[in-house]
């Protein structure tokens, strides 16, 4: 959304099905590890077979922050967790 556009907040996406003329926001990226490079907050949001095999420990090393939105419980959330991130799912 534009508010956060106003903020200063950079949006960086990764979707292999999307074309990237069509994100209209931020910017698109062909490589999850460019993507989540020196991100502040990863949120995943389709569960593509392809971020189920992220490395966590590398993930770890590569975000600036800490805190992962998961929806759809793509990760591993005691892993992530011991990792010291800040994991947030729905329910349970």
């Amino acid at each position: 959304s534009s508010c956060f556009l106003k903020g200063g907040v950079a949006f960086h996406t990764h979707d292999p099905s999307v074309d990237p003329d069509k994100v209209r926001y931020g910017k698109y990226f062909k490589s999850i590890d460019e993507c989540i490079r020196n991100a502040d907050v990863l949120i995943i949001s389709t569960p593509w077979e392809e971020y189920k095999k992220i490395d966590l420990n590398k993930l770890k090393n590569e975000m600036n922050g800490n805190i992962i939105i998961d929806p759809f419980r793509v990760f591993n959330s005691k892993l992530l967790i011991d990792l010291g991130f800040q994991y947030h799912t729905l329910g349970k």
